[in-house]
């Protein structure tokens, strides 16, 4: 048996290959639509394919959009038995507190129904790959054999330099979700603005705003140059919903930069970006310092 399995939650957006590679188990979220419910365990695996997904929202207004759910309490117990399964030691890390009630439920169905199991809950503070990255540093350490406390450190080391930061087309899914006021909604896009937001201690920041797509590129670029010199990992992400266009030009510039041959993971995220940060939204997601005027300056 392995030290330490790590659990998940579908709103950390890995890719199948990440999961079976690494024995993560993951708790299915659930993306609301309309009166369908769908779980969703990671980028590519959903009980509604990408391609329906956007199809239906192509078709409804704003005040129907979708929003994500909890898990059931038989979804965590499915997913804490099946990594009980693997090792007697397990880490759990899960969509930020703030942002979500994942947190608060994984613990109560600890005491409820795993009593004295050794499974210990970690906050990642964050969202979508956010989530992921610190899920895949564990997943890493847990192969290699490390033990709980050594993850545990470098979880809580990592966590605060986590950055996942996004340039959006629509701030009407972030109000949907609760995450923005409306009159940031109805400023930027009376003013058709490209809002720049991040993840701080689990709450959603403002950075400022961009206009045209070239300027989006051109900041984005520079941003980039400044996370390859300071990445504290060899792994940078860059995703997007359904804007492979504006990320591929993205991505054709950072190499042209990239002279720490970092890893630049270019993908179209799962259907849970979608439900948060809206289509045509582009991300950028690493380890390590961040400065604000690196982008907006």
């Amino acid at each position: 048996m392995s030290k330490v399995a790590i659990v998940t939650d579908g709103s950390s957006d890995l890719s199948d290959e990440i999961i079976k590679k690494y024995d993560i188990s993951v708790v299915p979220l659930r993306i609301i639509f309309g009166s369908e419910i769908y779980k969703l365990w990671g980028r590519d695996r959903c009980e509604i394919s990408t391609e329906d997904f956007h199809i239906k929202l192509e078709k409804i207004s704003k005040e129907d959009l979708p929003t994500s759910s909890v898990p059931s309490p038989g979804l965590f117990v499915e997913a804490f038995e099946n990594a009980l399964s693997i090792s007697d030691s397990v880490i759990a890390i899960f969509v930020g507190a703030k942002l979500s009630a994942t947190v608060e439920s994984a613990q109560k169905i600890i005491q409820n129904y795993l009593p004295g199991k050794d499974i210990t809950i970690f906050d990642s503070k964050q969202a979508m790959m956010g989530i992921g990255i610190q899920v895949l540093e564990a997943a890493r350490m847990a192969k290699e054999g490390k033990t709980k406390k050594e993850i545990l450190e470098r979880l809580t080391y990592i966590r605060p330099r986590v950055n996942n930061v996004f340039v959006l087309k629509d701030l009407n899914y972030l109000y949907k979700q609760g995450r923005i006021g409306r009159a940031k909604k109805i400023m930027a896009s009376a003013f058709n603005m490209s809002p720049v937001v991040s993840f701080e201690d689990g709450i959603v920041i403002p950075l400022g705003v961009i206009r045209g797509e070239k300027n989006v590129v051109a900041q984005m670029t520079r941003y980039v140059k400044k996370i390859l010199e300071h990445a504290e990992i060899n792994d940078v992400f860059l995703y997007h919903v359904r804007n492979q266009g504006l990320a591929q030009e993205i991505f054709d510039e950072i190499q042209k930069v990239n002279t720490q041959s970092r890893d630049i993971h270019l993908y179209e995220a799962g259907n849970i970006c979608c439900v948060i940060s809206g289509p045509k939204s582009v991300c950028l997601c690493y380890i390590g310092e961040f400065d604000k005027d690196w982008l907006m300056k």
